[in-house]
């Protein structure tokens, strides 16, 4: 079994909306890290549980160590980190784009942007040129390379709510650029990656683009390099019975687009599934969707493939609520791994190697004390070798 990440110091650690990067030869999970570790008053001798959010949120992540220990990385300066994300650009540097207000559970004004190197980051910049409103990066949004930057898909608030539009902000050759992708209905959950000098970018929408009766389709628009404007939506699939949820993109290296998201039926007696659909000409067509298997409601998709992986799929197990099954696809065949791993938030699914893949989880453990127990969320990682065995790191 896995055991759970702990500090240098000993302690416990959770880690939100976890993301797996390697920068320049080392391991980091990016996201916020919530500290959790015993402490002994020196009074009556009495041991107590602490937890804390990373302090005033100025931190990054952590380092994973090869001892199993992982190491708080320092986020970039200049004040808290909110919905931080983080992407590679081609040459393997790390991008970080967060708003740099306290989360006071709404969007904020502005965004700012830094690099990281695996030992330090630049000082922070604001993004310019930002129409005024309020900006989402918490929308399944990422960071991803393109030419010679890099370029994230944020959404943008207003008084009234969610614009009908999409905003994509690239970084080319050092100065940001903003493009307004204008939609019928509010969109959610948003992708995007770029394959070549094109941007791909999927979607979740209301019924008003797709002139239908479905509720929440999933579509794909495309940016090409040489034009400006983006393509007309592409309905990839019409919601039916059930309403579609977090759409991935994920990109093989030998050419095929992957398109994975999780439709919930509406009947509350019916299992939700996991669907995916492949593109093979760079996102202009998609194939009917297949289904890879049934999952819990709480439990997003996450994708990786590579030179010498097959696409490999997490999603929580179908039996459980609280466990995470993979399931590996080949071509047109699709075979679930049998082995599930305990988790109870969504997970983290990424590349570390040639034929080496890296999943985080985290589930809830119960920590006792004189005082009385309290329920702690641990974060684990699972090294998954040449897509056939585990070990716990």
């Amino acid at each position: 079994m896995p055991q759970p990440l702990r500090t240098v110091g000993g302690g416990y650690v959770y880690v939100e909306a976890p993301r797996t990067l390697t920068v320049r030869g080392r391991t980091f999970l990016f996201g916020t890290p919530i500290f959790v570790w015993r402490t002994r008053d020196p009074k009556d001798g009495i041991t107590n549980i602490d937890s804390t959010t990373s302090p005033a949120r100025r931190f990054a992540g952590l380092r994973l160590e090869r001892s199993g220990r992982v190491t708080p990385i320092p986020g970039p300066a200049g004040g808290p980190l909110t919905y931080l994300r983080v992407g590679l650009d081609a040459k393997g540097l790390a991008h970080a784009i967060w708003s740099p207000l306290p989360d006071s559970g709404q969007a904020n004004s502005s965004l700012v942007h830094s690099t990281f190197d695996g030992q330090a980051w630049t000082p922070p910049e604001p993004i310019p040129n930002l129409p005024p409103h309020r900006w989402d990066t918490n929308s399944q949004s990422e960071v991803f390379a393109v030419d010679s930057g890099i370029a994230t898909i944020v959404v943008g608030w207003s008084r009234e709510g969610k614009h009908r539009a999409l905003y994509l902000l690239s970084n080319r050759a050092t100065r940001w650029s903003v493009q307004t992708i204008a939609l019928q209905s509010p969109p959610a959950y948003t992708r995007a990656l770029a394959t070549g000098h094109d941007i791909v970018i999927a979607y979740v929408a209301a019924n008003s683009e797709a002139l239908t009766d479905d509720r929440n389709s999933v579509f794909v628009r495309r940016m090409a390099g040489t034009s400006p404007s983006p393509s007309r939506p592409i309905l990839v699939f019409g919601s039916g019975d059930g309403e579609a949820h977090a759409p991935v993109l994920v990109r093989d290296p030998r050419g095929p687009l992957y398109l994975l998201w999780r439709q919930e039926n509406r009947s509350p007696q019916s299992s939700h599934r996991i669907l995916l659909s492949m593109s093979r000409d760079s996102g202009h067509t998609w194939t009917a969707p297949v289904t890879l298997g049934s999952t819990s409601s709480r439990f997003y998709a996450a994708g990786v493939v590579g030179l010498r992986i097959p696409l490999i799929v997490a999603a929580g197990a179908p039996s459980s609520s609280a466990r995470v099954r993979l399931w590996e696809v080949r071509g047109s065949a699709v075979k679930a791994i049998e082995q599930t791993w305990p988790s109870e938030f969504p997970m983290s699914l990424s590349q570390i190697g040639e034929a080496d893949l890296l999943l985080s989880l985290t589930v809830t453990n119960r920590l006792d004390s004189p005082l009385g127990g309290q329920d702690i969320p641990r974060t684990t990682v699972v090294r998954w070798t040449g897509c056939r065995r585990t070990t716990g790191s």
